[in-house]
C-alpha cells in the first residue's frame, strides 16, 4: 500500500481523513473461514465414511454396547421407593436425559461435587457476559479512535 505524508501504511486519504484499507483483516478473516470450512468438511466426510462401513467385529461391538449401558447412571431401588415408584424387580430405571444437574436434586445423583461443577459453567458464562458488556460499554467509539 502506498502511504501519503499524512497517513501511514495500509491507510489511504479520503476527504482529508486517513481510512484503513483493512487488507490484513480481510486476509486473516478469509483464511480463518476457509480453514474452518475445510476442517468441517473433512470431519463430516470422515463421520459419513465411518457410518457407511460394515461391522467387522460384532463381538467387540456387542461388548462395547454392554459396557456403555453399564456406565449409564441408574436410580437405586431405595430412591425409586422414596419417589413413590415401585421397584421393578431386577430392572433399575435410568435418570431421564432432561434431569437438571444444576439443582439440589443433582447432589443425589453423583454427590454435591456434580452440582458445584455444573454451576461453575453458569458462573463462567455470566463472567464472559460481564466482560463482553464491559468491553462494549468502555471501548473507544469511532469518534475517539481518530485520536489514538
Amino acid at each position: 500500500a502506498i502511504a501519503c505524508k499524512k497517513c501511514t501504511s495500509y491507510f489511504y486519504l479520503s476527504d482529508g481523513e486517513c481510512v484503513w484499507e483493512g487488507v490484513m483483516f480481510d486476509v486473516i478473516t478469509y483464511t480463518s473461514i476457509s480453514v474452518l470450512l475445510i476442517l468441517i468438511v473433512w470431519v463430516l466426510t470422515e463421520v459419513i465414511y465411518a457410518e457407511c462401513l460394515t461391522v467387522t467385529n460384532v463381538k467387540a461391538l456387542t461388548r462395547g454396547l454392554v459396557m456403555r449401558r453399564r456406565a449409564q447412571l441408574f436410580m437405586s431401588k431405595r430412591q425409586e421407593v422414596q419417589e413413590g415408584q415401585s421397584p421393578s424387580g431386577e430392572i433399575i430405571q435410568r435418570y431421564p436425559l432432561n434431569v437438571s444437574l444444576h439443582s439440589w436434586y443433582s447432589g443425589r445423583i453423583l454427590g454435591p461435587g456434580l452440582t458445584i461443577f455444573m454451576n461453575w459453567f453458569i458462573f463462567i458464562m455470566a463472567l464472559g457476559l460481564w466482560f463482553f458488556g464491559g468491553t462494549y460499554l468502555y471501548a473507544a467509539s469511532e469518534d475517539e479512535e481518530k485520536f489514538y
